[in-house]
């Protein structure tokens, strides 16, 4: 009986490990879509919706992100962090002096997370578009 116990233990043991020396890894990019825009010199105050948006943030889990807009990518790294209660994404690109940075800093861009969730930018502090993304793959 006893030999049979410790069969069992040993059984119970080999089928709970994972042998694959190599697994998938598992998919952990964080990917966010225009979801409107608003502009403070428009005559129209409010959020301009966008459904079918060409324009993503994909941020992976090493630290890295791509930005894609239309046919055009930009690519750097990304630090969160959090001011107040809110948490904040500063995105840094390779490549600091493009049109496609929407920003009031050359090189990086910095949007925080609403209590709803959305990740909003901060360019219009500056005159820009204000920009507004939801999560979603």
């Amino acid at each position: 009986m006893k030999h049979l116990f410790i069969f069992v233990l040993i059984a119970v043991f080999a089928f709970s490990c994972d042998f694959n020396d190599e697994p998938n890894p598992l998919s952990t990019a964080e990917e966010w879509k225009l979801a409107g825009y608003s502009n403070s010199f428009s005559s129209n105050k409010g959020i301009v919706a966008v459904q079918d948006s060409a324009f993503v943030y994909t941020l992976f889990a090493t630290g890295e992100f791509t930005k894609k807009v239309g046919n055009n990518e930009l690519s750097g790294t990304f630090e969160k962090g959090t001011l107040g209660d809110r948490t904040t994404i500063t995105f840094n690109f390779l490549t600091p002096k493009n049109l496609l940075i929407h920003s009031c800093f050359q090189g990086k861009e910095q949007y925080f997370i609403d209590g709803s969730g959305q990740m909003i930018g901060t360019w219009d502090s500056c005159d820009g578009t204000k920009l507004y993304f939801r999560k979603g793959n």
